[in-house]
């Protein structure tokens, strides 16, 4: 009971576009006897669709940095409603290059970035169908093959971290350029990761807990951190550090036999010792002070005038002595010294010679006494 006609490409295009046409069909059977006609309505729409033209992004982002500056970078894309076959032309800041699409449109080319991109900075990428009807697009690469900068500022000041230092939270700090700002630095100690964010002023800092410091061993270690850029270029620089938390030695001489006398406050004199080269030495007592370095050989000393050792008080002195070494660990040394200037001894000689400091002669004929009363701290004191 099926039934089929065909109607010429000829005859469709003769159709008015955009309007509403209607298929009747009438049919009489073999008495003559006519059917119900038949109708089906359709629209007419004779408009091809349009054309669309894409290019994909090129090296993943449209950024080429420095590792792909040195590579080959594939520009490819995709043309709607055209033929196989269509020739593409793809123009790279105004350079010119020749492709065809595939059945279904696709196309690519193939090229060496540092050929065609060859200046840091944006550079045009335009892909067009040269054939009517024209159709083409543009898109914008930046080339970006310079590396950011990055700097370590020296951690607890001086690179050395002492036992004080290692007991409290501290902050690897730095620099990198502004233009990174907000992008991370990644940073490395003894094994363990740490991250910074870039701040607009281009600084950046994290803390290192003191739980973390404990861990490090005496000796040398190394901080790497590394920023990459939003183009992909990385930059990784170090910075080593010395743990030293050793408790310098010091030794401290008061005077030979740690008693000083008036014979020697009168002649003045120096506080000397042992200690670890380089080291600072302090010296406070009431009106003793002073600073110096040890030397080459591990000695030091700290002169003192007679002025200030003759100002002392009768009796034990605490002589206190600190050193701080190089990498900021310190040693205090309390030594003694017995002072014993009894300045205010004196012999006391009583009257002489009948009392009138006259020796005659009948005196100078039997012997004569000569005594007196001592003053001061006298006990066991030679006239």
């Amino acid at each position: 009971g099926s039934w089929s006609t065909t109607i010429p490409s000829a005859d469709l295009q003769l159709l008015t576009d955009g309007q509403q046409h209607t298929i009747t069909a009438n049919a009489t059977d073999k008495a003559g006897n006519p059917a119900a006609q038949a109708s089906e309505g359709f629209n007419v729409n004779l408009t091809p669709p349009p054309m669309t033209m894409v290019i994909d992004p090129i090296a993943g982002d449209d950024i080429i940095n420095a590792a792909e500056i040195n590579a080959n970078v594939t520009i490819s894309g995709q043309v709607t409603n055209i033929p196989p076959m269509t020739p593409i032309t793809v123009l790279i800041g105004g350079i010119p290059l020749f492709t065809t699409t595939n059945a279904s449109g696709v196309w690519e080319i193939t090229i060496s970035a540092s050929t065609y991109f060859t200046t840091n900075g944006d550079t045009s990428v335009t892909a067009s169908v040269t054939a009517a009807p024209t159709i083409n697009s543009t898109k914008t690469v930046l080339v970006d093959t310079v590396a950011p900068t990055l700097d370590i500022v020296t951690f607890a000041s001086d690179n050395v971290l002492s036992a004080t230092e290692m007991s409290t939270a501290q902050a690897i700090t730095g620099t990198a350029s502004i233009t990174e700002a907000g992008q991370i630095v990644s940073i490395s100690l003894n094994g363990k990761p740490y991250s910074a964010q870039v701040s607009a002023t281009g600084a950046w800092s994290v803390n290192v807990p003191a739980a973390d410091l404990a861990l490090l061993a005496d000796g040398s270690h190394t901080i790497t951190a590394t920023l990459t850029d939003k183009a992909g270029n990385s930059t990784t620089t170090t910075q080593t550090v010395n743990v030293d938390t050793a408790i310098p030695l010091l030794s401290v001489t008061l005077f030979d036999d740690n008693i000083l006398t008036l014979a020697e406050a009168l002649a003045g004199g120096a506080i000397k010792g042992t200690g670890e080269i380089g080291a600072t030495v302090t010296l406070t007592a009431g009106p003793l002070v002073g600073t110096t370095t040890v030397g080459p050989d591990g000695t030091w000393t700290i002169p003192v005038l007679s002025v200030d050792l003759q100002s002392l008080t009768d009796g034990a002195q605490v002589i206190g002595v600190t050193l701080t070494d190089t990498s900021g660990n310190t040693t205090h040394v309390d030594a003694t010294l017995d002072v014993a200037l009894n300045q205010t001894l004196g012999a006391g000689i009583n009257n002489i010679f009948g009392n009138d400091g006259i020796l005659n002669l009948a005196e100078s004929l039997v012997t004569q006494v000569i005594s007196g009363n001592a003053t001061g701290n006298y006990l066991g004191a030679k006239v």
